[in-house]
This record gives C-alpha cells, structure tokens and sequence, in this order.
C-alpha cells in the first residue's frame, strides 16, 4: 500500500542510471574527479564530467550532474553539440532498466515503492508537434507506464500501487482504485510550461469526489496546491464535475468545470496560453476564462493522484479510469482536439 513514507526522494545515480537523474550541476577540473561513481569517467571542456557508453558515436555520454546536458551523448568530432540518441541509457526504451539497476524504485515497509525523483528523461528539445508526455497504458506493468511522448522516459508506480490495465476508451486504459493507485513522472525542464500548454485526456468516473480526486497534476510549492490540475470533485451545486485549475503556489488562478457522468468514458482537454484558458468536452468547448496566474517549481507530474505535503503526503486518489493522457507544450488548436476527441 503507498504512504507518503514509502516516498523516496534520494537519487543514487551511477554511471548506468544518470538517464534516470535530474541532480545540481557538479563543476569538474580533472578526469580524477569523475571516477568516485565507479566509471571510467572523463572531464569534459564544459567542467562537466562524462562516462562510457556504447550507444554514443562519441563512446561517451554526460553524467547525472552535468546540468542541461545530463543523460545527452557527448559529441563525436565533427558534429556541433550534445547529442539525444535514440537507444541507449537515456532513452525510454531503457529507462526502467536504469531503474532497476540503480536500486531507485524499492521495497518500502508496506510492500510499495514509488520514487517521485527517478523518471523522466532529459534527451533533448522536444518536437513542437509532439506531446511531451503521452500515456496510452497498452501494457501491464508493476514498474509503471511508458511515456510515448517525446520526453521518453516512465511514469513509476510501486509494486502494489500500479494501477490495472484494464479494456479504455483506446485500446487498453489505466484503472486507478481511489485507495493507493498513483503514478509519477519526474520533473525535467520541458515541463516548465511558462508559454502555455494543452492537457488532454480520455476521464472516466467510478463515483463521487468530494473535496477532489486528482487525474492529471503538477504541484507547486509546501501547500496541497498546484500549478496545473485536472480532478474529479464536486461543484457548489453538489454536480460532480471535471475541474481545470492552472494557479499560484496559493491556490490562486484560474478554474474551469464541466459536468463529469458516471461511468462514462469523457474527452477532457485544458489549455491556457499564458493569459486565456479554455475546458473543452467531447471535442466542444465548454467555458474559457483570462488568466495570467502560474507559478512552477520542480516537483513531478502525478496521474491517479496529488501531492499534499506535509504529513499527508500522496493522496487525493482517483477512483476512475483514465486513458490516452497527453500533455502538450503549445495549445492545441481545435480540430486537433476535435481528433483527439473523435479517438483519431
């Protein structure tokens, strides 16, 4: 079962699990000093430290500390910068693998294990036309969900608190039971999101969520507070709804709802372009509202839940299905959100 204590939030990186690792910056001035991981490391010119891998042209790839550049293949003579293969350690094809190498997702003393710091990966700027993220939960797993979008990487769950892979709206979907069900995609810069984004995703709800049931979100700050969030709850007029939040380290911001039936596969998508936000709903737009309030910090993405801080920890858990979740860095315009919602 997740409790907030089964959170790991340490990060042991070695030469084969720097994919898996957002970590400060670590200046080197000698190859001496990039051999304490236990690699054959070398300093690079950019007082950066770098360690063999064959997946490179350059037989070299930039260690977890190496800022910007982490998880990045040097470059090979003749080319002009840091590259982001398409194999290797960095990719997602082999993040999990890191994962399990590194000893970054274990057992905690209730049989989970969820580590909100070991996802993601930082393989280069994202294809404009792309999601960053984008879970379609094909395949069963007790590690966690691929991300198909173009960060790569794993949306980790514990042992015990993966949610089921169950028939979607998309092929298969992700059936969160509202007890432990979570899921967590590392912070990397991409997901700043300051210019605006799209959040989109196929919502099915199983009952009420009084207070609120996270689907999709970001946290921001100490405070049970997010700079974006996608719920399940209920509205002023006791109507369980689908609510778009996009805000302040306070709370403050914007918020939009539609109603939100039972049992129903619904097309929720949320965008805000650094100044507008619009809720569209089965490829209708729904309501839109001005707001210029965001604020960001480095904290994951979360699907099934939220992060409360403080002694709460993970909670908020969605009793629902969620399936074909994408997150965009642009706002969709809407005859692509009229695809998503026609399932193409």
């Amino acid at each position: 079962m997740l409790r907030a204590a089964a959170i790991g939030l340490a990060c042991v990186c070695t030469p084969l699990s720097f994919g898996a690792c957002t970590l400060e910056r670590f200046a080197c001035a000698s190859d001496d000093e990039c051999r304490g991981a236990g690699g054959d490391g070398v300093c690079q010119p950019e007082s950066v430290c770098s360690f063999p891998d064959v997946a490179c042209d350059s037989g070299q790839r930039y260690g977890a500390h190496s800022g910007g550049l982490s998880g990045m293949c040097v470059p090979w003579a003749g080319s002009t910068g840091a590259v982001a293969d398409s194999g290797g350690l960095g990719s997602s094809s082999s993040t999990v693998g890191a994962l399990e190498s590194s000893g970054v997702v274990g057992e905690s003393s209730s049989g989970g294990s969820l580590d909100t710091t070991s996802v993601g990966s930082t393989t280069g700027t994202p294809v404009p036309s792309e999601p960053l993220l984008w879970f379609e939960f094909e395949a069963a797993s007790t590690e966690g969900f691929e991300n198909a979008g173009s960060l790569g990487g794993v949306a980790v769950c514990g042992t015990e608190t993966c949610p089921a892979v169950v028939p979607g709206r998309v092929g298969n979907g992700a059936q969160f039971d509202g007890v432990d069900d979570c899921a967590v995609f590392g912070f990397v810069d991409a997901l700043r999101l300051e210019d605006g984004f799209s959040l989109a995703a196929w919502v099915q709800r199983q009952g009420t969520g009084y207070g609120f049931m996270g689907a999709v979100t970001k946290p921001v700050g100490d405070l049970p507070y997010n700079s974006w969030r996608l719920a399940v709850t209920v509205d002023a007029s006791d109507v369980d709804v689908a609510r778009f939040h996009v805000g302040l380290v306070d709370d403050t911001g914007g918020t939009l709802t539609t109603p939100l039936p039972d049992e129903q596969w619904s097309h929720v998508v949320g965008t805000w372009d650094g100044a507008h936000m619009q809720l569209w709903q089965d490829g209708v737009l729904i309501d839109e509202v001005d707001n210029s309030l965001y604020e960001v910090d480095e904290q994951p993405v979360y699907l099934g839940c939220d992060d409360e801080h403080g002694d709460i920890g993970i909670a908020r858990f969605l009793h629902g299905a969620l399936d074909d979740v994408r997150l965009y860095g642009r706002v969709l315009p809407p005859e692509e959100i009229a695809a998503l919602a026609a399932g193409s």
